[in-house]
């Protein structure tokens, strides 16, 4: 064979066998495709199992929470796990490879970072299944009982390696999440991942909190009847142990907490989901320790039974005691408040947040109590004597502040000890010899033919810090210094008070009387002391025999029943306070215990009356409010108020304003009602028409009628005052109806949609006075929050009630 034989036979065998490796090649190279077109098929099929379990654990989160719910999840969270235990196991294979794709368009990301999303998918899944299970039997559909601190902790007892299985997981998964670049996935993977950096912090604290829990569960309903009324004496003995554990449990939470929300130095910042609800366990801890504190400072005083020390004394040397005490919870009770403020709610069940809400109001009202405990010695006289203008208001006859100054007096503290109580007919302070008395308002000298102001008419103003200033400069021109203090009350201050202490022997009364005859007590006596020297003592010898009720007999008092009537009469507007600067008028002003007139910046009503009658016929009538905003057009809010009144007393006679005829003060409650109307709207409002009747001629004491005009003039306080003089006679019903168009400043827009917020004012002296408010929505509009919760019928809203306190309507629509 030729050389060139031997070398054609040698490049044809290298060529078969570069063929042969090429074949073989190929054929490798096909047998991987189809390897790995298999392995994603299978991948891609997993996957699609774990789609379908996220998508129906998205669906039961829209479902109402019951046992039911949770009798479909567990098996379901089951599932989930296996699944995605599946997938990372299926997909193990290509995940070395995965982080080499991250150049792919679209999806170059989610291939780059399937090996953290696998691994935080199973670890979450596990976690979430092993709590579950946990928590399985306390969720039974067949078991109604309630979950108790103790079956909880019975669970968690029992469960702890489930639970420390579920938490190693969980850091895992957080671990792996932190290490995803968010950005780089693809837009739609990115949206439905989003719950998660919400859920996955909130899952770690919760775990992190639940050995804790229990306890705090214990404290909550155990809490919970103290939430839902005004406890007696007997229970609230019983508040403060479980107060001080209530404080303990709280700190063991928040501390549970602190590694997740508050890290070391040197470690990565809290998860921003963790971080704002970080303020609600700081809330919950110093609401408790205020709370404690509180409670061990002035339980002394509520809850003692056997000390021979009058109840003033002890007030006030129990308060400079428990001074540092009081301190600590008036400070801790601000810091609950700040945080409550911190706090976003956002991102928790909205059950959860319902029963939340009122937190920030008790942290509040807490922090306020403490300032009134801390002002109370500078009130009571502690360091030096204390010294009050005491004015006794009729709503028999009802004026501006609560009702006629029939009556006067001085109160005086020393060390927490009272002075004796003599009140005076209000015209004996008068001084017509020596004194050129002021004009008084032009209605006044209108209807009323007054030509002085004198100091029975001292509260023309609604306003009562207007009203008492004028009544300290009245009072000056009668040769007597008026002090800096200046407190009002009506009638039922006593009826609340002896409601609270029991019935009293007193002075000329040949019964006790108590919260069910001290009006009768009141009026008789009316009658009974006509042409004494002092008319009015009788008004002293009550309050003297209720002081030295409290006084002697202290330890056997409900005094926190006591102390609930003073609160009462604050909240409704029988007892009224004029205090100078300081922290206790700041408190005052910030609760109305003022009588102030607070309009606000949003929508606002104040419906005054005044008896201009010379009469008692209050006692009788019957008022209610009805007002109807129409906000179709939210540029121009329309207002409809109808003022109702009703007089029932039945005569055959005429009206009659005044008489000199020597009259019952039973026959003074039965005449027509002489009102001058007043009503307090926001500033800039505008008085559109009005329905009124006009007054006759033949009515009025001066011969001059009114034909109902209704005048429009600057109000107090900021506000529009709108007022009519009318007569309701003998039987009438009569409905005074005003319509009137706001200022569009009323309701404010933002991100959620309109805002509107009313304001309703009660009018001291008065009781629980129905109302009904009606708000009228534009015909596309969806509403997005109401408070309280009004009746809908189509695009209107109806809230109704009784203004026996201030009411606050709120509403947040969008179109």
């Amino acid at each position: 064979m030729s050389v060139a034989d031997v070398q054609t036979t040698a490049h044809t065998a290298v060529r078969a066998t570069r063929a042969r490796r090429g074949v073989l090649i190929a054929l490798v190279l096909v047998l991987v495709l189809a390897a790995l077109a298999f392995k994603g098929w299978r991948v891609y099929d997993r996957a699609r199992a774990v789609r379908a379990d996220a998508a129906a654990l998205r669906a039961l989160a829209l479902a109402p929470l019951d046992r039911t719910l949770a009798g479909r999840l567990g098996p379901l969270l089951a599932q989930t796990r296996a699944d995605t235990a599946a997938l990372r196991g299926e997909a193990a294979l290509l995940l070395p490879i995965t982080p080499l794709l991250g150049w792919l368009p679209v999806y170059g990301g989610d291939l780059a970072a399937s090996a953290d999303l696998l691994d935080a998918g199973a670890d979450m899944s596990l976690a979430a299944d092993q709590t579950f299970q946990v928590l399985a039997p306390l969720l039974d559909a067949g078991d109604s009982a309630a979950i108790t601190g103790a079956r909880l902790r019975e669970r968690v007892n029992a469960a702890g390696p489930q639970l420390d299985t579920a938490r190693a997981a969980l850091e895992r998964a957080a671990a792996a999440w932190a290490r995803i670049e968010q950005a780089t996935l693809s837009p739609g993977l990115q949206a439905q991942l989003g719950p998660i950096d919400t859920a996955l912090p909130l899952a770690r604290l919760a775990l992190a909190l639940a050995p804790a829990m229990p306890d705090a569960l214990d404290d909550l309903q155990a809490l919970q009847p103290y939430a839902q009324g005004q406890p007696d004496t007997r229970r609230l003995a019983a508040l403060g142990p479980l107060l001080a554990k209530t404080r303990t449990d709280t700190a063991a939470l928040r501390a549970a907490a602190a590694p997740l929300l508050h890290p070391a130095a040197g470690q990565p910042a809290p998860d921003a989901n963790l971080a704002a609800l970080a303020p609600l366990l700081d809330t919950a801890a110093d609401l408790a320790l205020a709370a404690d504190e509180a409670f061990q400072g002035l339980a002394p005083v509520l809850l003692r039974r056997d000390s021979a020390q009058p109840i003033g004394v002890a007030v006030v040397d129990q308060l400079a005691q428990a001074r540092p005490r009081i301190t600590a919870a008036r400070d801790a009770a601000g810091r609950a408040a700040d945080a409550w403020q911190r706090a976003d709610l956002a991102h928790l069940p909205t059950p959860v947040v319902a029963r939340l809400r009122p937190i920030g109001q008790l942290a509040q009202a807490l922090r306020d109590g403490m300032d009134l405990a801390l002002a109370l010695p500078g009130l009571l006289g502690a360091s030096a004597p204390t010294e009050y203008l005491l004015l006794a208001q009729n709503p028999d006859e009802l004026r501006a502040t609560g009702g006629f100054v029939g009556a006067y007096g001085l109160l005086s503290f020393e060390r927490g000890k009272p002075g004796p109580i003599v009140m005076r007919y209000s015209p004996d302070i008068d001084n017509y010899d020596d004194v050129a008395y002021p004009d008084p308002p032009q209605p006044m000298l209108r209807y009323m033919n007054i030509e002085m102001w004198l100091f029975r008419d001292a509260n023309w103003s609604p306003d009562f810090p207007t009203a008492a200033a004028q009544a300290r400069a009245l009072y000056t021109l009668g040769g007597r210094p008026a002090p800096a203090n200046l407190v009002a009350f009506d009638p039922y201050v006593a009826q609340f008070v002896l409601d609270a202490i029991g019935p009293v022997a007193v002075e000329g009364s040949p019964q006790p009387i108590g919260a069910a005859n001290v009006f009768d007590y009141l009026r008789s006596e009316h009658d009974a002391q006509k042409g004494q020297v002092n008319p009015k003592a009788y008004i002293g010898r009550l309050a003297n025999a209720m002081i030295a009720k409290v006084e002697g007999q202290a330890g056997s008092l409900d005094l926190w029943g006591l102390a609930l009537a003073f609160r009462r009469a604050l909240r409704e507007r029988h007892l009224l306070l004029d205090l100078p600067p300081g922290p206790a008028a700041e408190l005052f002003a910030r609760h109305g215990w003022n009588g102030a007139v607070q309009p606000g910046a949003d929508d606002f009503l104040m419906a005054v009356d005044m008896n201009m009658g010379y009469n008692k016929v209050n006692a009788f009538v019957e008022r209610a409010i009805t007002y109807t905003v129409d906000l179709r057009t939210p540029s121009v809010p329309q207002v409809v108020l109808t003022l109702h009144h009703h007089n029932p007393v039945a005569s055959a006679a005429a009206c009659t304003q005044f008489t000199d005829d020597v009259q019952s003060y039973a026959n003074w409650m039965q005449r027509c009602f002489y009102d001058y109307m007043r009503v307090l709207v926001p500033r800039g409002s505008t008085l559109a028409s009005a329905d009124t009747k006009p007054v006759p001629d033949a009515w009025m004491e001066s011969g001059v009628g009114d034909d109902g005009t209704v005048a429009q003039a600057e109000g107090v306080a900021g506000t529009t005052e709108l007022s009519v003089f009318q007569v309701i006679g003998f039987g009438e019903t009569r409905d005074t109806v005003l319509r009137y168009q706001l200022p569009a400043g009323v309701l404010t827009r933002s991100e959620q949609g309109w805002r509107y917020r009313l304001r309703l004012q009660k009018q001291p002296g008065t009781l629980a006075v129905p109302y009904v408010v009606e708000l009228k929505l534009p015909p596309n509009a969806a509403i997005v929050a109401a408070s309280p919760a009004p009746r809908i019928d189509g695009q209107t809203l109806r809230f109704s009630g009784a203004l026996a306190i201030d009411q606050v309507i709120e509403l947040v629509f969008r179109q």
